[in-house]
């Protein structure tokens, strides 16, 4: 099975009926790693708790994930840092 780097987001805007800090659910804009279509989803990502976590709308971000579904969500995606 072939490598597949993480995913960069291009898009993220904070749904505010998310009621835990570590799982925020986002609108996440992503180039899908196999056949290169544009996929724009609504999904909770998990945040360390550890780590702070405050939106950025509109920058990128570095998401790692098991891999895509063939719905378009990402197998428990975790948010790793903002880009740039």
């Amino acid at each position: 099975m072939p490598f597949i780097p993480p995913m960069l987001c291009s898009r993220l805007e904070r749904v505010t009926e998310s009621c835990y800090i570590a799982e925020p659910k986002i609108d996440i804009a992503y180039k899908h790693p196999r056949d290169g279509t544009l996929v724009e989803i609504r999904q909770a990502i998990r945040v360390r708790r550890d780590k702070s976590f405050s939106l950025n709308a509109g920058k990128r971000a570095e998401l790692v994930c098991w891999g895509a579904m063939p719905s378009g969500m990402l197998r428990h995606p975790l948010f790793v840092r903002w880009l740039g």
